[in-house]
């Protein structure tokens, strides 16, 4: 099985995200033909090798000829279903977006048809998430696994008004994953769109899985931080046994039976079995 594991050294975006898959190998002939294929007029993508602290990376840049401000999500939906894409890219870059508008109308009180995706809402998070799902299917990506994720406190400007670090989409996103506090810098090192793709694709959290490596990518944010901004993406191979074993959380239950009757001991093992 071919695996990716996204090492979330700075945070995390959707544009960090396919920096790292293009400098993996991923083709931008790709991107670019998910950019037409959505039906994006003016919209392109650039991709410049940075230093990021000491580290190399590939910097993408999305470019759009349009600011969206009062979009909607079903106009976003709209356009992806409508998209000349493969059925299975389609349903999950539905997926990401409904997850998003979601989370964004519980924090503003609206419906998914009513509520405004405003800096999410344009077309650079369309082309992000489409563009990192062609990307994984171009890498022959199986399964996705996600390092934990970096946060840090600060306050940004949106057109909601200042908002508190990390971003309340992002924290309803990130959901159960785990995260650990930045304190020497006060920025959004994990965006909606980022947490979104992640935690919508992610078969688990936590430590690198077993695997044999065979090509590391690394995209770069645009942001310069006192650390490596970017974000790492280790590919390589599983095996079905040996070192190739994938690590999976297991929860132990145990306890002492007292004064139970031993003919039904059977029957109790029985429908305990039922779950294994």
């Amino acid at each position: 099985m071919r695996v990716a594991f996204f090492d979330c050294v700075g945070g995390a975006s959707g544009d960090m995200l396919l920096g790292a898959l293009l400098d993996a190998g991923a083709s931008l002939a790709g991107v670019e033909r998910v950019i037409q294929a959505l039906g994006l007029p003016g919209c392109s993508i650039s991709v410049e090798a940075v230093m990021s602290g000491a580290l190399a990376a590939r910097l993408v840049t999305i470019h759009t000829p349009r600011e969206e401000t009062e979009r909607h999500a079903t106009e976003l939906i709209a356009i992806l279903a409508g998209a000349d894409l493969p059925e299975a890219a389609k349903a999950k870059a539905i997926a990401i977006i409904e997850r998003l508008a979601q989370v964004e109308a519980q924090i503003h009180g609206a419906t998914l048809e009513t509520v405004h995706l405003h800096e999410i809402g344009g077309d650079d998070t369309l082309i992000d998430i489409a563009g990192v799902l062609n990307a994984l299917d171009e890498l022959g990506i199986e399964r996705v696994y996600v390092s934990p994720l970096p946060l840090a406190r600060g306050m940004i400007q949106t057109l909601h008004g200042w908002i508190p670090l990390p971003a309340p989409a992002t924290l309803a996103l990130l959901g159960e994953a785990p995260v650990h506090y930045v304190d020497s810098v006060e920025a959004e090192l994990v965006t909606p769109t980022g947490a979104a793709i992640l935690t919508g694709l992610a078969a688990g959290f936590g430590e690198l899985p077993a695997m044999q490596l065979k090509v590391v990518g690394t995209g770069a944010g645009q942001r310069k931080l006192p650390f490596p901004n970017v974000v790492r993406v280790w590919i390589g191979e599983t095996q079905a046994s040996g070192a190739g074993w994938l690590r999976e959380r297991l929860e132990w239950l145990e306890t002492n039976i007292d004064d139970l009757n031993p003919q039904v001991y059977g029957h109790v093992m029985e429908h305990m079995s039922c779950g294994l």
